[in-house]
This record gives structure tokens, C-alpha cells and sequence, in this order.
């Protein structure tokens, strides 16, 4: 299971601009509601290659507020994931009209090791990613620098 894997955060992650893309196009469709998904990449390089958009299974209502993945559309897709060769690095949603402050809940909500990214979105605009992660030692949760990398120009 790819979530044993993570032991400790990295002191900072590269994000590849397709993985911007993914989150903020997600973001983009699911207002007014969060969106969510999954973060794929490389654990022992802090690098993140893919986002994957999943539905967001909140009840009607409160989708703006709040995210839930199914877990078992999470168990399909790990095993998907692992067979491709990627860690699942973590998670990320998008905060609706908010900023992207770790509220009480989504820092209750972490898993040690896992890395969060949070989307602020503002009447449909969506604003900088940043992102979040809690160790075991300590539970607290700690900032993480992104290095944004661009496609190189052909």
C-alpha cells in the first residue's frame, strides 16, 4: 500500500505545471463546491506529476464547505496508481471564497506523512496553491515550499 511508504515530509515539493493545471481546472469546475483529489508522484524526490481529480462525495449543501472521497473509489484508484509506478503522495481540495489557512478540520483530518495542497478559489478565480503536511512525531502541521516548474517551450 503506497500510503506506508510515506514516512517523512520533504522540505519542499516541485509541482510540474500540468499539475497546477489539473488542480486549477478541478477547482475551475467544481465551483461553487470544492473540488478534491488525489496528489501522484515521487516520494523520495518530492515531486509531484500528476493530480487526479475525484468526486467530491459531500452531501448537497455543504459541498462548499467541506470534502469527502469515497474510499473505495480511493482503494481503486491506489491500486491503479501502483501499477503505474507512482506514490500516492497525498491530497489536495480547493477552499471556496477562502483563503487556503489549514482550517480545524482539515488539520484533524491529515495523515501523517501525507502531503495537502489547498486551492483558494475567489468568484471562480482560482489563487495560489499551497501546501501542508503533518508528521507523526509531533502532529503538528507544518508548511511546505512548492517549486513550480514550467513546460519547457518547444
Amino acid at each position: 500500500m503506497t500510503l506506508l511508504k510515506q514516512c517523512c515530509l520533504p522540505d519542499h515539493l516541485t509541482f510540474g505545471s500540468d499539475v497546477r493545471h489539473a488542480i486549477e481546472l478541478a477547482a475551475i469546475c467544481a465551483y461553487p463546491n470544492e473540488a478534491c483529489g488525489i496528489l501522484l508522484g515521487h516520494s523520495e524526490t518530492g515531486t509531484v506529476e500528476k493530480a487526479l481529480a475525484m468526486e467530491n462525495r459531500t452531501g448537497k449543501g455543504i459541498s462548499g464547505l467541506h470534502y469527502r472521497i469515497d474510499p473505495l473509489d480511493l482503494y481503486r484508484q491506489e491500486r491503479r496508481i501502483e501499477k503505474e509506478g507512482y506514490d500516492m503522495m497525498g491530497f489536495f481540495h480547493s477552499h471556496v471564497e477562502a483563503e487556503t489557512i489549514l482550517s480545524d478540520e482539515d488539520e484533524g483530518n491529515m495523515i501523517p506523512g501525507m502531503i495537502y495542497a489547498i486551492l483558494p478559489v475567489f468568484h471562480g478565480k482560482p489563487g495560489r496553491i499551497q501546501t501542508y503536511g503533518k508528521t507523526g512525531t509531533d502532529g503538528k502541521a507544518t508548511e511546505i515550499s512548492i517549486r513550480l516548474e514550467e513546460k519547457a517551450k518547444q
